[in-house]
């Protein structure tokens, strides 16, 4: 009866076991299979798109209706922001799959929104300066390429570490299933980059939540500093270095 308990119990072991390496493999991605060919097609389409779109635009005149002479010209509002977000959707669409989790959530979250001057007097049809809405085509430009520059190292490891140690750490992109957790003062090895939520969490120790950008900020550091239940002070983010 000891030994087939001790079986068992093997069993039981060597389960969780691969559960958890299950666990913490999810939206991992080696250098190798990571889908950059993909993902540079996808951001070079969209650069392709955003200025064909651009070029379409017609510039529309107007009549000032308190002079017969005072003529304005510009884009219509609508036919600009119906062209940055729709550069915005497809963009989105094209990320498609577990890998591209993080950019995804990178492109939902801080792809450039269209900033408009004004310049006509029709409250139906409104006109938009011809400079502004270049100036907006051209920060989503920057937006891709600057996405476009990550992809010479899509892939990193993340060293995890908590003060005290032996903390819980969960990472993970909101709105999709996937997600990951290890025990603090360990890497958490090839991660895509993008925009990531994260928590932290220890018996007798405040819950610690933020979230990466692992596009924009530098670092392969994780370095989280946690506060007793009853500190007055904390609980405080994450830093990346």
């Amino acid at each position: 009866m000891k030994a087939l308990k001790i079986i068992m119990l093997g069993i039981f072991i060597v389960v969780n076991s691969s559960v958890a390496n299950i666990e913490r493999k999810s939206f991992a991605q080696s250098t190798n299979d990571f889908p950059t060919t993909k993902l540079k097609q996808a951001l070079t389409a969209a650069k392709a798109n955003l200025e064909k779109t651009q070029s379409g635009i017609k510039t529309r005149y107007e009549k000032d209706p308190t002079s017969r002479q005072s003529i304005v010209s510009g884009y219509l509002f609508d036919d600009v922001m119906k062209a940055i977000d729709k550069g915005r959707t497809d963009l989105i669409n094209s990320l498609s799959g577990e890998e591209l989790a993080g950019y995804r959530a990178h492109v939902k979250k801080f792809y450039p929104k269209a900033k408009l001057e004004f310049v006509g007097f029709s409250i139906e049809r409104p006109l938009v300066s011809v400079e502004s809405s270049n100036e907006s085509f051209r920060r989503v430009e920057r937006y891709i390429e600057k996405i476009d520059a990550s992809t010479a190292s899509p892939v990193i490891d993340l060293m995890i570490k908590s003060t005290p140690a032996t903390g819980h750490f969960e990472m993970w992109v909101d709105g999709e299933s996937s997600g990951r957790s290890l025990t603090t003062n360990n890497p958490m090895k090839n991660i895509s980059r993008g925009y990531y939520s994260y928590r932290l969490t220890k018996a007798d120790y405040k819950e610690v939540n933020g979230t990466l950008n692992l596009i924009d900020d530098d670092g392969t550091e994780l370095n989280c500093i946690m506060n007793k239940t009853d500190d007055r002070e904390g609980p405080y983010p994450c830093s990346l270095r």
